[in-house]
């Protein structure tokens, strides 16, 4: 071990003790006062950058370990220090800083609140802008996750509308990964209720969204989307916002998508718009998508079944008779027939729900299809599989 006793500690010295915290933290180690007051102290040696970055590093591998461990960080009074380093005129140095306070945060809303009210934002905020690495807007982006990432203990509106517009500006930049986190980011806080989806809505994140549905990045695609149906799940007036910007014409290419993931996604995104108003699920009629919901009846994935029956039922609940039609049209009876009996209580529930609903509003056009429903329900025989007639 090095011996802590020299005033300076060469920078290779420092990097061995680093790097022999990477991966697993040293419980001996890190629990000596002297080593983590050592280290606090080479933090604040101004003039050696080097040092103080290998040092910003240590505290970034101790905060990775278990909260314990991030405890011995936090109660060493570290986070300050950190803090302001991120003026530093070193990006190395500032990069590192984030880094190591983004592991904080990660680890607690506590510590989360802490670091807010420590001063992070200002000077975190600052920093998106163009010029910088892409190593180092991915580190940013990573941390604004983590800060945003708690639904139980979600920020307050004033912080979130100052740092939605910066999400939005990273969600721009040409780095797939960049964007990628950007947008999780955007969902967690989308995920925290209308007032916050407004936030977004007002600015012009959905038109920066809409194109990333059909990029090369599947990744970007199941991201973009899961966004998208977020917004989806507020005001119907928020809907609206996304259906305005032509989400229904990029869906055919999700809901066929060989991506497992996507598909689900894009048929939860319908499910809450079809859950809006009467012209929303309309819309979705009217798109050509019908055929193509319902062929993700007979999936092998159970997930995808469930979201293309949830999204069927609403549209049997919006639909005219004329429209109970198209959907039998397209063999969609026997397949919710057969989904009566699954395991799963929500897509029976729902599939019961879609039969009664489109034998009700059918009337006597779909009269044929009541005896065989009515059977299966007095029989209650889960042998049963029923075809179109």
């Amino acid at each position: 071990m090095v011996s802590m006793n020299p005033k300076k500690l060469s920078v290779l010295a420092i990097q061995n003790i680093r790097k022999f915290l990477e991966g697993k933290v040293d419980d001996n180690l890190v629990n000596d006062v002297n080593f983590i007051h050592y280290m606090k102290y080479l933090l604040v040696c101004h003039g050696n950058e080097k040092l103080q970055t290998e040092a910003a590093w240590i505290f970034t591998n101790i905060a990775a370990g278990s909260t314990v461990h991030t405890q011995i960080v936090v109660n060493a009074d570290v986070t300050p220090i950190l803090i302001n380093l991120l003026s530093s005129s070193n990006f190395e140095l500032v990069e590192q800083c984030i880094w190591a306070l983004g592991n904080i945060i990660g680890d607690s809303h506590e510590y989360r609140d802490l670091i807010i009210q420590q001063g992070i934002l200002v000077p975190l905020l600052s920093y998106v802008r163009e010029g910088l690495s892409t190593s180092f807007q991915r580190t940013l982006v990573w941390v604004f996750v983590n800060l945003v990432r708690c639904r139980e203990c979600q920020l307050s509106v004033d912080i979130v509308r100052d740092i939605v517009p910066k999400l939005c500006e990273l969600a721009t930049r040409r780095d797939t990964p960049t964007k990628i986190d950007a947008l999780w980011a955007l969902t967690f806080l989308a995920d925290c209720g209308d007032e916050y989806i407004q936030l977004m809505v007002e600015t012009d994140i959905v038109t920066i969204v809409m194109p990333m549905l059909t990029s090369f990045s599947q990744k970007l695609q199941v991201t973009a989307m899961r966004f998208l149906g977020n917004i989806a799940t507020g005001t119907d007036l928020q809907t609206q916002v996304i259906l305005d910007h032509g989400i229904l014409n990029n869906m055919r290419f999700a809901l066929m998508h060989q991506n497992r993931n996507l598909r689900r996604v894009a048929l939860w995104c319908l499910s809450n718009i079809t859950i809006g108003t009467q012209d929303q699920a309309q819309a979705v009629y009217h798109s050509g998508l019908l055929a193509i919901i319902i062929d993700n009846l007979h999936h092998d994935d159970e997930k995808i079944v469930k979201e293309a029956i949830l999204t069927i039922r609403n549209l049997i609940n919006a639909g005219s008779p004329e429209q109970m039609l198209e959907i039998i049209d397209c063999r969609a009876v026997n397949l919710i027939f057969n989904l009566i009996m699954s395991n799963d209580n929500e897509i029976a529930e729902a599939s019961r729900r879609s039969l009664d609903v489109l034998f009700t509003k059918g009337g006597r056009l779909v009269q044929k299809y009541t005896e065989l429903y009515q059977q299966m329900i007095n029989s209650n025989d889960s042998s049963l599989n029923y075809h179109e007639v």
